[in-house]
């Protein structure tokens, strides 16, 4: 996951000097894609997050509580909420994944 975030960082840093570097129309050209995933997370309790994305995306909610502990849903490919609950400790993090 670290590395994944890692690697990301890196491409969108890469991605955002050369957008400095480009045109106007290149920065227009990555809003609509930002737009096309359409995702929300919320903290519902001190244990609990809530997660949705809309249809046409394939995503999974994922939390990370005090113990440490990882956990995720089921991934889903269509427009649903989902909630998931830290089995020991608090909610620290919550966050969606998307392939």
């Amino acid at each position: 996951m670290r590395i994944a975030r890692g690697l990301a960082a890196t491409a969108a840093t890469g991605a955002l000097a050369l957008g400095l570097a480009g045109t106007a129309s290149a920065t227009a050209q990555a809003a609509p894609a930002a737009a096309a995933a359409s995702c929300s997370t919320s903290k519902i309790s001190s244990y609990t997050a809530q997660g949705w994305c809309g249809s046409g995306t394939t995503w999974r909610l994922g939390i990370r509580c005090s113990t440490g502990a990882y956990q995720w849903t089921a991934w889903y490919n269509y427009s649903t909420t989902v909630r998931l609950t830290c089995a020991g400790g608090k909610l620290t993090h919550y966050w969606i994944d998307q392939k």
